[in-house]
């Protein structure tokens, strides 16, 4: 058993985040709440997210074993794109910091097939930014605490997906 933490550093995760956002077939959204922004104000943004909040989305799972990936998988990908610690691309970061995990701990890399992921992630927006509207004073996404819960209907929107996951031998 082990923990993501334990496989990825908070440098890994800052590494591929920059890599999504460096390349530009990525369509990395360079926009704010306040218009457009240019490539060193996103960036900027990028760089300040607190390593500490990045940590807390590590350590938000228990250790795992071999059986349990998917479960973590659906977990983490729920605390990762629900916290919306970046400005773009927390979806695709956290599927890359998971399959980067469970390459280093069990040697296979997870994915979804593209058409699955594409509609698991304008599902998942959807809800994540609908029920941060309808939030009354609280202008916030989900906490790492909230989405402990498994019966939380954002986790359970990814665990729909469980099934389709795909491993490969790294």
């Amino acid at each position: 058993m082990i923990r993501i933490a334990d496989a990825v550093s908070v440098g890994d995760v800052r590494d591929l985040h920059t890599r999504i956002f460096s390349d530009r077939s990525q369509g990395y959204l360079r926009s704010g709440a306040f218009g457009v922004q240019n490539n060193r104000e996103t960036e900027q943004r990028i760089r300040n997210v607190p390593g500490r909040k990045i940590r807390r989305i590590l350590e938000a799972l228990d250790a795992v074993d071999g059986s349990r990936l998917p479960t973590a998988w659906s977990h983490f990908m729920a605390v990762g794109a629900g916290t919306h610690v970046w400005p773009d691309a927390n979806h695709r970061t956290t599927m890359s910091v998971f399959s980067l995990f469970s390459e280093r701990a069990f040697g296979q890399l997870v994915g979804l097939p593209s058409a699955l992921a594409a509609e698991m992630v304008v599902a998942s927006k959807a809800m994540r930014d609908g029920d941060r509207r309808n939030r009354p004073g609280k202008a916030r996404y989900y906490t790492v605490e909230e989405l402990a819960d498994p019966t939380h209907p954002y986790r359970l929107l990814f665990a729909a997906y469980e099934s389709a996951l795909i491993f490969k031998p790294a």
